[in-house]
């Protein structure tokens, strides 16, 4: 990886270590049986796929569905602000919805239902990655301290 910050690289760089990490380490932590359900960097251009395809949470059980989110150093979770209303669309019209975090810096992971993000959302600093996406800039410290 390049010298410049995760956040900071561009999209294509970004996309090539995304989610490999963090969606294994959910794989080996998760103690029912799931199957892969969202895309997972298919050769198609996503940015003309509809939101709710796009945002398909990563992984389905018999009771909810996941999506899995990793951040590092930083110790930022970056939630798009797109992917966040999409994933609520989830939660309340198909199964509900739970976002696993693992934190590759601390090595630590936790997983809990997406609505009970809404309250560091609403507080949440909005920043942009360099090719222009918005995103909710959450302290992974708030998170463990609200949710952990």
């Amino acid at each position: 990886m390049s010298n410049a910050q995760f956040s900071e690289q561009e999209f294509g760089k970004r996309l090539d270590g995304m989610g490999d990490l963090a969606e294994g380490v959910f794989e080996e932590w998760c103690g029912v049986n799931y199957v892969r359900f969202g895309l997972n960097r298919p050769p198609i251009a996503m940015w003309k796929l509809p939101l709710r395809i796009r945002h398909t949470p990563d992984y389905l059980t018999s009771d909810y569905l996941v999506e899995v989110q990793g951040f590092g150093r930083k110790q930022i979770v970056q939630m798009k602000l797109d992917k966040w209303q999409t994933l609520l669309w989830w939660d309340r019209n198909v199964m509900p919805v739970r976002l696993f975090l693992h934190d590759s810096h601390h090595d630590r992971q936790l997983m809990f239902p997406i609505k009970k993000l809404r309250r560091l959302i609403e507080a949440a600093e909005v920043r942009a990655f360099p090719e222009g996406n918005e995103y909710y800039a959450i302290k992974a410290g708030e998170v463990w301290d609200l949710l952990g």
